[in-house]
């Protein structure tokens, strides 16, 4: 489903869910053939049939998708309400939280959020509170540090 429409922003139904559908916001890298790709995390927001958030992403699994997930057309709640950006840096930091073919610690790099900081801009970098990490040669925050995000963001350090 991920190949036949060039990304994430599809919604599905599982056969064994009863009262919600998700919307696929985030899948990592297809590294293998078909059907399964290399079995790459695969990240949705899940929302009642009647648009509550029910849980933000959500690792669904790969195996079993032909027999088990169906494709839906978006819920009519859908077109108003507000959705998550498919561009969500969250989402890229979560992918790699979830992808078990990186290894690594969850608190170690899946929490983070990357930068994309110029060496002129280093020190602006360091006073947001920013950190290198010098074996992956880049800048990074903490997801869960919404200030120093929100400074990132308002600086234009986050990669476009």
């Amino acid at each position: 489903m991920y190949v036949a429409h060039d990304g994430p922003g599809f919604w599905l139904r599982r056969t064994t869910w009863e009262s919600t559908c998700a919307r696929v916001v985030g899948i990592g890298e297809l590294t293998g053939p078909a059907p399964y790709y290399g079995n790459p995390p695969v990240l949705a927001d899940v929302y009642s049939l009647d648009g509550r958030l029910k849980e933000e992403l959500a690792s669904l699994p790969v195996p079993g998708t032909f027999k088990t997930w169906r494709q839906i057309e978006p819920p009519r709640w859908a077109s108003h309400a507000i959705l998550r950006s498919l561009d969500d840096t969250i989402v890229a930091a979560a992918l790699v939280r979830h992808d078990r073919r990186k290894g690594g610690s969850a608190d170690d790099q899946a929490m983070r959020v990357e930068l994309g900081v110029p060496y002129t801009r280093r020190t602006e970098a360091k006073a947001i509170g920013a950190r290198w990490d010098p074996a992956r040669k880049v800048w990074w925050i903490a997801s869960t540090n919404k200030e120093a995000l929100a400074k990132a963001l308002k600086s234009r350090l986050l990669p476009s």
